[in-house]
């Protein structure tokens, strides 16, 4: 590479960093509620539908729907809000013993 060639580069890359996306803002409280909410629901009804699967016949069923909810349990999504959700409740357990021990 020439020395010019090296200076446009150098000189693009801001340029490029500038147009780069950056990240969206975490989803609030309630997105998380409702996201959670909406897949137990989806994964209650699948639930209800195994007993109705029983038997040789319905095996291949029975495994879509048991792969449907194993895919549901282990969603990205799913686990990120329970997590928060998780970690909101012990934040909130953590303030209140604090605020009961400064007493």
């Amino acid at each position: 590479m020439q020395k010019e060639e090296v200076g446009q580069i150098a000189a693009a890359e801001p340029a490029q960093r500038a147009a780069e996306p950056t990240a969206p803002p975490p989803p609030s409280k309630s997105d998380d509620d409702a996201r959670i909410a909406d897949i137990e629901a989806k994964m209650e009804a699948l639930r209800i539908r195994l007993p109705d699967l029983e038997g040789k016949a319905n095996k291949k069923e029975r495994t879509a729907v048991n792969r449907e909810l194993y895919h549901m349990e282990n969603d990205d999504a799913y686990l990120t809000a329970m997590k928060r959700r998780r970690d909101g409740g012990r934040a909130a357990v953590a303030a209140a013993d604090d605020v009961a021990q400064a007493e």
